[in-house]
């Protein structure tokens, strides 16, 4: 049975920490247009209702540097995947990392 809003109630915490571990600046990527606030809304509720919340915390905590893929199950990989490649790392100095 899938997870709900009231089963999980921190779950969609879970898709703003991916992305920090992600790298992924969202201010920036909708104000590039890379990401509609619309599709933002979608993910959050994707992420929300995910069945495997404790899977992706258990993913997340063990990754305590960033990361540089979402985990297989989660059901915004694709777009996620997407944004990161088009905010590749930056250093603290604000330049990519190597």
């Amino acid at each position: 049975m899938p997870a709900s809003l009231s089963q999980t109630p921190d779950s969609h915490l879970l898709f703003w920490r991916m992305a920090s571990a992600l790298d992924i600046p969202l201010d920036e990527t909708i104000q590039k247009s890379e990401l509609t606030p619309d599709r933002l809304s979608r993910m959050l509720v994707k992420c929300a209702h995910c069945p495997e919340p404790q899977y992706c915390a258990l993913f997340l905590a063990a990754r305590a540097s960033h990361s540089d893929t979402p985990p297989s199950f989660c059901p915004n990989r694709s777009v996620i995947a997407r944004l990161h490649a088009l905010h590749p790392a930056q250093t603290q100095s604000g330049h990519p990392a190597d």
